[in-house]
């Protein structure tokens, strides 16, 4: 060590200060340390710290702290004075707009408000992020509050809300509750808006229509939920829609490229095809036609059925030509009379009652019974009790006791 003039100011090392022994300096002396950079005063009795004065630690920018009684700075801590930036984990901001900036060089960040002592958990009552603009107003917050039950040790509950400010009024955008949460929590007309990869795939419920929004590129042209009503693919594209049963893949399936419906099938051949429970047939017919609208397709029996109450008295199926007011033909069952008719042009046709009787009713017509050459009525497959108009011998015949009778 050395002594720097009269001023009786000695610069050395931490060791050598030590070494010397206070007998060696008088009160008032003053001691520089090269080593730590401190400061020390001699009170004549002891080495007291100055704590106004001593070097800066680390490197320009970084931020100063004290580190075990000296002055130390680190290179992943810096203030950035011309840009007013904070960085911790990097030593240069992503853009000149960020005043605080972690890096990923930090393992773990967070940030974290802890409640050390239940007698000062009501600190922890309302902490917040709070946006303001030159006029002191809130433009956007988000904060965490605590109920009454959350004052007391131990206990977690509470709610998050993240608002923004519109018109003058604070809109909650997201609340987040120990047990729910929700979107648009004050019930404004903010959208809630969900982008897929490529911002193709939407999500949206749009708060000012009540619905609730599934699309490609355009919201709702695959799927809109509203008071109003339910579309699906109101895009009109080439979109198929499925709904499953208990075990069945295909309880409705609608090809949106050929407009058709299926029941029990991915595939419907025509507007409506059915297929029952036991499946398929083995060999699909190809002379179904194209006109042929519906189908009911069942490797067994297949039925249709027209059911009504005990009390009804018709059960019709009935054929209308294009901009009819009647119809053209039908087939019902009339209940009172347990009678089974055929009709055309609404007139009555035929009847056949409960015993097997048919009754032929028209007016304007009558009865015609199958008309065959003797060659053709020979080719038949003949059983007692048929009637024939025999155009060969212009008679009527009837089989009888195996053979062919004339009945005139």
């Amino acid at each position: 060590m050395y002594l720097v003039r009269s001023l009786r100011t000695f610069i050395g090392t931490n060791a050598e200060r030590v070494a010397a022994g206070l007998a060696a300096f008088l009160a008032g002396d003053e001691f520089i340390e090269t080593d730590t950079g401190l400061v020390y005063i001699h009170n004549g009795m002891a080495w007291l710290l100055n704590s106004s004065a001593g070097s800066p630690g680390g490197s320009d920018t970084q931020i100063q702290f004290n580190d075990d009684g000296i002055f130390d700075g680190d290179s992943l801590f810096t203030w950035n004075k011309t840009d007013k930036q904070l960085l911790v984990g990097g030593t240069t901001a992503t853009s000149s707009t960020p005043i605080f900036e972690v890096h990923d060089s930090v393992a773990n960040v967070r940030f974290n408000v802890v409640n050390d002592s239940a007698s000062n958990a009501s600190n922890l009552a309302n902490i917040g992020f709070y946006l303001k603009n030159d006029a002191e107003a809130y433009k956007a917050y988000a904060f965490w509050t605590a109920g009454s039950v959350d004052l007391a040790a131990g206990s977690e509950d509470g709610y998050a809300a993240i608002a923004i400010i519109r018109n003058g009024s604070v809109s909650n955008a997201a609340y987040f509750g120990p047990n729910e949460i929700y979107l648009n929590y004050n019930s404004d007309n903010i959208d809630t808006i969900i982008y897929g990869e490529n911002d193709l795939f939407t999500a949206r419920i749009d708060a000012g229509e009540n619905a609730f929004q599934v699309g490609i590129v355009t919201p709702g042209n695959i799927a809109d939920f509203r008071s109003s009503g339910v579309v699906f693919n109101a895009g009109e594209g080439d979109r198929d829609f499925r709904i499953a049963g208990n075990g069945v893949p295909n309880g409705y399936f609608y090809d949106a490229g050929l407009n058709r419906h299926g029941f029990g099938t991915a595939t419907p051949q025509r507007v409506f095809h059915i297929i029952g429970p036991d499946g398929v047939v083995s060999s699909f017919p190809s002379s179904v036609g194209a006109a042929d609208l519906l189908l009911f397709e069942n490797n067994s029996n297949a039925n249709m059925a027209l059911i009504g109450s005990a009390t009804a008295t018709s059960l019709a199926l009935k054929m209308y030509k294009s901009g009819a007011t009647v119809h053209a033909g039908a087939i019902s069952y009339n209940n009172n009379t347990d009678t089974m008719i055929i009709q055309t042009g609404e007139a009555t046709r035929f009847t056949i009652d409960g015993n097997g009787i048919i009754s032929c009713t028209s007016t304007t017509g009558a009865f015609k019974v199958n008309s065959l050459t003797t060659t053709q009525r020979n080719a038949l497959t003949a059983a007692n009790s048929m009637i024939v108009y025999n155009t060969t011998t212009g008679k009527f015949q009837g089989r009888a006791g195996g053979a062919w009778v004339d009945l005139h």
